[in-house]
Order: C-alpha cells, then structure tokens, then sequence
C-alpha cells in the first residue's frame, strides 16, 4: 500500500480539531477522499475493534470524509463549525459588517476578532434580557435559545475555547427547552440545533462519542415529533437525522443493519415531504441511493435488487437536477461507479452496463468542468480512470478507444 496514503490518513486520524481536519482535507483531498483510503480506514476499523475508543474515533474519522464526498467540503465544515440557524425562527445572526479599508484599526484586528468582539458583545446583552426575563417564560426561552446559538457560534472562531462554549450553548439550549414544552415549533428548533452540537460534541476528544451521538439523535427524534405540520423543516430533519444514523451505524456495540435499516425509512419520509420540491427531491434521492448500496453489501440482503433499486434513484435525482448543476455531476461520477457494480452482477450484459458507467463518467467530467470543484473533479478524474480500467480489463484497449468516440468528441485526454 502507498507510504503516502498511510502518513496522510494516519495524520488525518491523529488530528484534534475541526480546523486541522478542515485544512488537511482541502489540502489532502486527492488521497483523504478516494476510494483507498476509504478501505485503509475500513482496514482499521476491524483491527482496533477490541478498543471500543479507537474503533470509534477511526469510524467517525471515516464517516466525517465520507460526509465530505457526498455533501461536499465546505457543507460538511460549515456543520461542524457552528449551528444550523434553522428556517423561521428570529435567530438574530451576528451580521458580517465589514471593516472600512481606511480604517486604522483593520492592521491590528482580523475578522474572526471583530465577529469575536460583535458575538461577545450581543452575549452580553443577552445575559442582561435573561434577568429582566423571569416571569416571562416564552420570552426566556427564546432568548436563552438565541444566547445558545451566539455561544454556538463563538466556538466555531479561532482562539476561542471551543469546548467550553459548546458545553455553553448545550446548557442554554438545555434551559430553553425547559419552557418551550408547550410551543412545538420552538421547542423542535431549539432541539434541532442542540443535536447538532450534540454531534460537534461527539468528535471532540475525551468525548463519549457513542453516547453524545445518541442524545443527538434523541434530540433529532424528540424535534420531529413536532414538526409534521411543517414539511420542508420535517423533511430538512429527517436528512440530518439520517446522516447521523449513518454515522452511528458501525459505531461499536450498535446493530449496523438495524440503523441503515433506520436510515432508509427516515429516507423514505423526507422523499414523501420533497415531492414538489425538485432540488430537495434530488438532494435526498442522492444520499437515498448511496445507502441503498450499502445495504446491497448486508448479509442476507439481495444485492441485485438493492443495486437496481440505487440506480433508480440517481436517475431520480438526474431528472429533478439542471445538467449545470454540479449536483448533477456529482450524482454521474456515484453513477458510474454504480454501473460498474451492475456490470459484474450474473446475467447482466457486461458490455451495456459498461458503456453506461463511460458515459456516466464522461457526463460527469464534462459538467465539473464547469465548477470551481478542484476535489470533486480529481474524484471524477479517478472514476473515469477506473472506467477505462474496467473496460479495458474486461475487453481491451481497441474497445475502450471506440467506446469513447463514440461517447464523446473531445479527444482522449492526455492524463488518461
């Protein structure tokens, strides 16, 4: 195995902070999102099962890059750095005011300083409201809960003791779901934004992973149970809620069938609720269909079927997404891989499905070509090499060339 792949991933799962893994996967992406080092960290895994911490931090290591293939960087940072300021609800953001350029001051106080200062201040006030807020028990909350979020965003900042304003954030979300028992929608947001810290709490070392993950997911349980008169929001949970059970999944002592098994419904609702909404829709059939291919790989689960019934689902989301969209190349490159999967099931037409997975791979380069995606690019570089690898094994060379004349008129190019 390369000395390489192995240095960056062990350095990837020895890193503390969500800043080092944010640095080292943009840096590190090539390796820290292929397909090997996916395998290395699943290698691992198995190995360090007799250590219950180990095992737990390797497969939240892997599910983190994992989150980073499907959803993307900057979406998955954006998660751990901060809350998720939900829809409708006053959350009072700091606002990013901008530094005048003449002013003096900008030589010797960065942006996270000045938003430091700003959140510090607005916390300060907040503290002041809570006094006056007594007797006043909706208005308590609702300031206990905006209090949470600007201690939830102080410890996304450099220089800021992250642990302690999450531990912070989780008491004031704590205190504000102490009088929210009779306003549902408050009572479900407040819930939503405290799983998602219940989740930035999992990862941090020192941490019971496992048990934070599951008050999160409590969290998750106890926000849908009042939200099914708010669709979009019920949906927009039940994806979060889906993504965690994922991760909890091959967590030591939990029933990996039983979550995916979980997962796939909670899928299967939100899809219910994204009907009429064709990115939401395509958003949700993408995830929908990454885990129906991982349940393909259970014992006992029918693989062809399972197979299929993925492949159905990223022609599902193709057909709500712009071809410009760089959801839509994306969902190609997973595509392709896919194909390649069908192409080796028995009595299936080898060759079919193989011209399949090069137009899949092709459509996919073709699209991120257009995106300033660096990371999600080199992937469908790697998927197209594997393509042509797949074809040429299986047939030759000669079959490859013609295969792609006539699936695309640029000409072969030259890193392939």
């Amino acid at each position: 195995m390369d000395e390489n792949l192995i240095r960056t991933v062990m350095a990837f799962v020895s890193a503390k902070t969500w800043e080092d893994w944010s640095h080292m996967v943009r840096s590190e992406a090539a390796i820290l999102l292929s397909t090997d080092a996916d395998s290395l960290l699943g290698q691992m895994h198995e190995v360090a099962k007799h250590d219950p911490e180990l095992a737990a931090i390797i497969e939240l290591r892997r599910n983190l890059l994992r989150r980073c293939r499907e959803d993307g960087i900057a979406a998955t940072f954006a998660h751990l750095k901060g809350p998720i300021l939900d829809e409708g609800v006053a959350a009072e953001e700091v606002p990013e005011a901008p530094i005048p350029a003449e002013d003096p001051e900008v030589t010797i106080i960065n942006r996270d300083a000045y938003k430091g200062l700003v959140l510090r201040s607005v916390l300060h006030s907040y503290d002041k409201m809570l006094e006056e807020q007594r007797d006043s028990p909706l208005d308590y909350g609702q300031t206990q809960l905006n209090r949470a979020k600007v201690l939830h965003q102080l410890a996304g900042l450099p220089d800021e003791d992250r642990p302690a304003m999450l531990y912070g954030a989780l008491n004031a979300y704590n205190d504000a779901l102490n009088v929210q028992k009779d306003v549902p929608r408050d009572y479900a947001r407040t819930q939503g934004n405290r799983a998602v810290l219940l989740y930035q709490l999992a990862v941090l070392t020192g941490e019971n992973h496992i048990e934070r993950l599951r008050e999160a997911l409590d969290a998750y349980d106890e926000a849908l149970d009042k939200l099914s008169d708010i669709p979009h929001v019920y949906g927009k949970t039940q994806l979060n809620r889906v993504a965690l059970l994922r991760d909890i999944a091959g967590l030591p002592g939990e029933d990996r069938a039983a979550r995916l098994y979980q997962a796939l419904d909670g899928l299967e609702k939100a899809l219910e609720c994204h009907q009429d909404m064709p990115m939401a829709y395509a958003k949700t059939q993408i995830p929908r269909a990454n885990l129906l291919r991982e349940l393909a790989g259970l014992e006992g689960e029918d693989r062809p079927t399972r197979l299929r019934e993925a492949l159905q689902a990223y022609d599902d989301a193709l057909a709500n997404l712009e071809e410009s969209a760089i959801e839509y190349a994306v969902t190609q490159t997973g595509r392709a891989s896919l194909l390649q999967e069908i192409a080796n099931l028995p009595g299936e037409d080898r060759a079919v499905q193989l011209q399949n997975a090069l137009k899949a791979a092709a459509a996919a380069l073709r699209g991120l070509q257009q995106h300033d995606n660096s990371a999600q690019y080199r992937a469908a570089q790697r998927m197209m090499a594997n393509t042509r690898n797949a074809i040429v094994n299986h047939f030759d060379e000669a079959t490859f060339r013609e295969w792609w004349a006539k699936t695309s008129d640029a000409p072969l190019p030259d890193w392939l």
